[in-house]
């Protein structure tokens, strides 16, 4: 719009967002000055009614997107991550992020999940991104079931998510890290299973025995060697009942890491026996 000027000696132009915060600059614009002739240079002369200013630019002061919040799914099928502001996938301020635009920084820390990448992104109400959302939905794949034990962390890759003004997020932000919530499997009453039944001792790996008790019940476990040696005994003790889980985590009774190869758990509830196979390599 066209600013008239009448009986002024100087033009001040200030310009600020609509929250009235702190001036910002402006991305490439130029005035067009309109004045009867009193509008006069430091020369005394008047610029003509279509002279124009350079072009001023700038970024419009923002700051760049950080992450303020994530919140995991308690199924573990996706995390939910706050933008302080809108962000788009390219610094002119328009495209929808997608997966490239994120990293995502898993540790298994000895859980029996051994993967999870990023699937898809969305809106948090998984429709489709547009670009200028403040909350993306990420979508997870995980390989193996979690129990509790598994983290993972998310950042913006370098130089991929921006804001509307064109700056972009840091790689150093971050979700924080967040544990994934165990995924208990059904365990029938009277049964016992493995879970991670492949472990590196040494990287802190360890394997998860789980049974179902009707009532309480004498349980003993114990790991044996192929020779039929006792390794070590894990529990010996009336157990409650309901679900109980024992962890075994490739030490010998003397809490030296076993050699590698194959080992038996042997679960006796009560009278009944039940035999699984562990391996454990480096």
């Amino acid at each position: 719009q066209p600013i008239r000027i009448s009986d002024a000696d100087t033009l001040v132009i200030t310009i600020s967002d609509v929250s009235g915060g702190t001036a910002p600059t402006i991305n490439t614009t130029t005035f067009t000055l309109q004045a009867p002739g009193n509008l006069k240079n430091a020369a005394g002369t008047s610029p003509a009614s279509t002279d124009t200013s350079p072009a001023i630019t700038g970024d419009w002061g923002l700051a760049s997107p950080t992450i303020t919040g994530a919140v995991l799914d308690s199924d573990n099928e996706y995390v939910d991550v706050t933008f302080s502001q809108g962000v788009y996938s390219t610094g002119g301020g328009a495209g929808a992020l997608d997966i490239s635009d994120f990293t995502l920084d898993f540790k298994k820390n000895g859980g029996n999940a051994t993967a999870v990448s990023i699937s898809s992104v969305t809106k948090n109400d998984n429709n489709a991104l547009v670009g200028g959302e403040s909350i993306i939905r990420i979508h997870l794949s995980i390989t193996g079931i979690p129990v509790g034990e598994e983290t993972i962390e998310i950042r913006p890759a370098t130089n991929e998510i921006f804001n509307v003004g064109g700056v972009a997020a840091a790689d150093t932000e971050t979700t924080g890290v967040i544990t994934l919530n165990a995924q208990i499997v059904p365990v029938k009453e009277g049964e016992v299973i493995i879970r991670n039944n492949i472990i590196n001792p040494a990287k802190g790996d360890y394997t998860i025995i789980t049974f179902n008790l009707k009532k309480s019940t004498k349980v003993k476990i114990t790991v044996y060697d192929l020779a039929g040696n006792p390794v070590k005994v894990l529990y010996n003790r009336t157990a409650t009942a309901g679900m109980n889980h024992v962890k075994w985590y490739g030490k010998n009774k003397r809490g030296r890491k076993v050699v590698l190869g194959v080992y038996y758990v042997v679960t006796m509830i009560g009278k009944d026996r039940h035999v699984k196979k562990v391996l454990v390599v480096r």
